[in-house]
């Protein structure tokens, strides 16, 4: 079997993770490896893969792209629009306290 990584790009998750992006051949398919790495034996190397993480065939690759980019624009939109709460008028119970009764 044969398998070969190229890392594409890495970056911090936070303090004890990075995420690195590789393209990798597996079985004669191109894919795209998204992975979690973790701190190993050497102190400050992040040589430890997790089984965190995705690997997509390099087909989906524009599908994955489209999609991020669509939770990029809903993120954005919600950070514009605060999100609508209603008040309650004063002296109306709410469904949370239908249960309780006033002793």
């Amino acid at each position: 079997m044969e398998n070969q990584n190229r890392l594409i790009d890495e970056f911090h998750k936070n303090s004890q993770e990075r995420i690195r992006i590789s393209q990798t051949k597996f079985r004669d398919r191109d894919l795209i490896d998204i992975r979690v790495w973790v701190q190993g034996k050497t102190i400050g190397e992040f040589d430890q893969v997790t089984k965190k993480g995705l690997t997509i065939s390099v087909l989906l690759l524009p599908r994955l792209l489209e999609a991020l980019q669509k939770a990029q624009k809903v993120l954005e939109t919600e950070q514009k629009e605060p999100e609508f709460k209603p008040e309650k008028p004063q002296g109306q119970r709410s469904h949370q306290d239908e249960g309780r009764s006033s002793l």
